[in-house]
């Protein structure tokens, strides 16, 4: 059994290559896209097997539909998952609803995505609203909740059995996530209060402009802080890790990093500059 991907917003439908080598699904052809992703002006340039299958309902009467799909190593590297409470679905689901999904998270990935071109071949009724704000859309393959379903605790979105749960208060959690470069306890004989006073006694007006040095940068801070350049050096290991599985995210920090150096914000540095206190780096995009 394969996991199936409604995809409205795709061209062309796709089918994971392990899927592939695993039903020997023989190539028909080729076909070479222009691939637009996110934040890029360009396109890139790819060569797609083309593969013809057959894919069966689970539930009677098994329906099926022919299609031909582009063979690609990965479809999505996202958990797709109804992260809600079981309970709650089932006591808005009708009783002869057979849903084409599990609600739990699962090991399996998604292996088949159908595009708008094989989409609605793929519907087989209209779609019955169950709630305010909730439908249910029939298909060959069993029936998909789309639209929202109120829960105390938060609203979640719901389109094709992909739920996005992440709540406001979870986005800010993860924004100032953020390790401290100098914890309370680590530098007893330095007060806030001192640091405060520091901070008031360096600043200056240049230009009807404030000025103050970075506190890092002084005499004594640097003598607190030490020489933390493996916490620096670890930070950004974790940062090459999820360049490797967000190929997008790569490419939006290397253009901001490109236009940085190309107006002088940032520059090259030498070996001497990671004697002594290095600030741990963090992608904002």
């Amino acid at each position: 059994m394969a996991r199936l991907l409604f995809d409205s917003g795709s061209q062309k439908s796709f089918v994971r290559c392990d899927l592939k080598q695993a039903l020997k699904l023989k190539t028909i052809r080729k076909e070479k896209l222009l691939i637009y992703t996110f934040s890029k002006r360009q396109p890139e340039e790819r060569i797609y097997e083309v593969v013809a299958l057959k894919i069966n309902s689970q539930f009677p009467p098994y329906q099926s539909i022919n299609i031909e799909a582009l063979a690609s190593d990965e479809i999505t590297g996202a958990d797709i998952y109804a992260n809600i409470n079981p309970r709650l679905i089932q006591s808005i689901l009708p009783a002869s609803c057979l849903i084409s999904d599990s609600y739990e998270k699962t090991n399996h990935r998604i292996q088949i995505l159908l595009g708008a071109d094989y989409l609605y071949n793929a519907m087989s009724g209209e779609a019955r609203k169950i709630q305010k704000n909730l439908y249910l859309q029939p298909t060959l393959f069993g029936d998909t909740l789309i639209g929202q379903i109120f829960d105390p605790e938060d609203m979640k979105q719901m389109c094709a059995l992909h739920v996005s749960s992440n709540a406001i208060q979870n986005d800010l959690k993860s924004l100032w996530e953020i390790d401290s470069f100098l914890m309370p306890n680590e530098s007893p004989e330095m007060k806030p209060s001192d640091t405060l006073c520091n901070f008031g006694k360096e600043l200056t007006i240049t230009n009807n402009r404030y000025e103050c040095p970075l506190q890092w940068k002084s005499p004594k801070m640097r003598e607190t802080l030490g020489n933390n350049f493996e916490v620096a050096k670890m930070r950004f290991a974790n940062l090459e890790k999820r360049f490797k599985h967000d190929e997008s995210l790569f490419d939006r920090y290397n253009a901001v990093m490109k236009e940085q150096i190309q107006a002088g914000i940032i520059e090259m540095c030498s070996d001497e500059c990671f004697i002594g206190y290095v600030m741990p780096h963090r992608e904002v995009l």
